[in-house]
Order: structure tokens, then C-alpha cells, then sequence
């Protein structure tokens, strides 16, 4: 793909399940162009959550913060991602949350609560066999 991307037959690269780790790991390519900022990070689903210690919706910091600007915790958590730089594409079927999903570009998270964000305990998904 390198080659291809290289030689100028394709626009991009991408790759799919891989942690902000993993692709230096992989391909000096991949690790240079995520330093050198330019590969875009996707987060499919990003609400999705099942394999988390908890659900992230109902983090007391992403409540407290969604509470405080008249929010939704799923259009904080949309918003974070947003303003981390990510393309974030959540998936619903209900017209009330994609209309509320499209409702996170006119307005954004204060520093002050965003940087509350950094206290929430990461969780990862672990295989076990």
C-alpha cells in the first residue's frame, strides 16, 4: 500500500483497529505521518461502549460537564472527540439522537472542564481464551 500511496495511485492509507500505539509498531510510514499530524484519527461508534468497566454516559465528570452547558452526555462525548482533533461518526436509529449527534459544531467545552476530562480511568478491551 506504501507503494501504491508512494507512486501516487492512492490518495491515502488507512488503518483500522489500531490504539495511537500500534501504528508506529506496524509501518515507519504510519508512525511518521501520525507525528507529523497527518493521519486523521476516526472513532467509529464512538459511544459505543459495551466493553468498558462502566458506561461512559454515565461518567459523573461527563455529566457534570454536559449538566453544566445544557448538553447531553453522548453530545459531550461527541464534542470532546471533535475538539481532540478526531472525526468522530456516531451511529443511531432514533431521530431524536441523530438530530441531537448533529447538534455538537455551534458551541464547545470550556478548557477549565475539558481538562477534567484527562481524570476519567481508561479502560481497554481485554481477550481472554
Amino acid at each position: 500500500m506504501e507503494a501504491l500511496f508512494d507512486a501516487g495511485k492512492a490518495k491515502a492509507i488507512g488503518v483500522s483497529n489500531f490504539s495511537t500505539k500500534k501504528p508506529g509498531g506496524v509501518s515507519p510510514f504510519l508512525a511518521t505521518n501520525c507525528a507529523q499530524g497527518f493521519l486523521q484519527i476516526q472513532r467509529r461508534s464512538p459511544l459505543w461502549t459495551t466493553w468498558l468497566t462502566s458506561d461512559v454516559l454515565k461518567n459523573p465528570i461527563l455529566g457534570m460537564v454536559a449538566e453544566t452547558l445544557g448538553k447531553t452526555p453522548a453530545q459531550v462525548a461527541l464534542r470532546w472527540g471533535l475538539q481532540m482533533g478526531q472525526s468522530v461518526l456516531p451511529k443511531s436509529t432514533h431521530e431524536d439522537r441523530i438530530r441531537q449527534n448533529f447538534d455538537v459544531f455551534s458551541w464547545s467545552i470550556p478548557d477549565d472542564m475539558l481538562s477534567k476530562f484527562s481524570e476519567i480511568e481508561q479502560a481497554s478491551r481485554l481477550h481472554s481464551k
